[in-house]
């Protein structure tokens, strides 16, 4: 697999004492597409089409008014709380396809933007079989892509990508997208990359689970697999939620964080399994079923 093959390149180069060298060259490669990126996005922006992410436009607005469900991967995330969502909309990521084994239950959307993780998940079946995949341009990049059309490509602004290669704090000018066609902006999850989109497709009631925002437990995810995280991104993390839940207020959206458990506390806390309960009582004196 490509991730093996580039670990082992930066084995060798670290053993030669070259690695700061390539990857001096690789932070200029990013630059270059970084700049790139953003005068593309400022002519979509301002009316130039681009056949690249037309696809992404027939989205906008497409479940206006409807509530949605974003599914992260932490270690609170539970088959039966999934097995609970067949009849919502659903938006997932990254490595939850090795829970699909498991469960009936398939997301409406997965979204990935990680090359990375994109090489680790590739040869998985689940993975391969997946409709409605949300793929940032950069994996078009990377991998030059022969089945783009298959799947739903967004633009990904790298300021994120290129803050994490100089710093490692969260200093940084976060900001939230509401036009996928222009661009996606890096909240340093692929969970905010999610709520972007979902914002873009018209969803007005969000709710997060499997969201723990925690890195510093013996498990980090559901599933642990690869390369642990051990740069602490929860503080980075935070701080893009905050973004999120400040452009949500002003536009009428609310975002509901659903995990059991977890270090968000940044949206209001609701109980899952509440959600799903029915003859509630509504305000005016009758009993009627929650929304699906």
């Amino acid at each position: 697999m490509k991730f093996k093959t580039r670990q082992k390149i930066k084995n060798k180069l670290e053993l030669f004492g070259i690695y700061d060298v390539f990857h001096y060259i690789y932070r200029i490669r990013y630059y270059s597409l970084y700049i790139k990126n953003r005068i593309s996005s400022f002519m979509r922006k301002y009316g130039k089409r681009d056949s690249k992410f037309l696809k992404i436009k027939t989205y906008q607005g497409l479940h206006l008014g409807n509530r949605c469900f974003i599914i992260a991967t932490g270690p609170s995330l539970m088959i039966p709380d999934i097995e609970k969502l067949k009849n919502e909309f659903t938006f997932s990521m990254n490595s939850i396809v090795k829970l699909f084994d498991k469960t009936e239950w398939r997301p409406t959307y997965y979204v990935i933007h990680d090359y990375i993780v994109w090489d680790k998940l590739f040869e998985d079946k689940y993975f391969q079989e997946l409709s409605n995949k949300m793929v940032a341009d950069i994996i078009l990049i990377e991998h030059k892509l022969k089945n783009a059309n298959e799947n739903i490509i967004f633009p990904f602004d790298l300021e994120g990508t290129l803050y994490n290669i100089k710093h490692h704090n969260s200093d940084i000018p976060l900001q939230f997208s509401d036009d996928a066609y222009v661009t996606i902006y890096d909240g340093f999850t692929v969970t905010y990359t999610a709520l972007q989109l979902a914002v873009y497709m018209g969803f007005t009631e969000i709710y997060l689970l499997g969201v723990d925002c925690n890195y510093s437990g013996s498990k980090q995810h559901f599933l642990d697999f690869g390369n642990r995280i051990t740069d602490n991104p929860e503080e980075k993390m935070i701080a893009a939620y905050k973004v999120a839940k400040k452009y949500a207020d002003a536009h009428g959206i609310k975002i509901y964080n659903a995990t059991r458990g977890g270090k968000l506390e940044v949206f209001e806390r609701v109980d899952f399994d509440s959600l799903f309960e029915t003859n509630i009582e509504d305000k005016d004196g009758t009993k009627d079923n929650p929304k699906i």
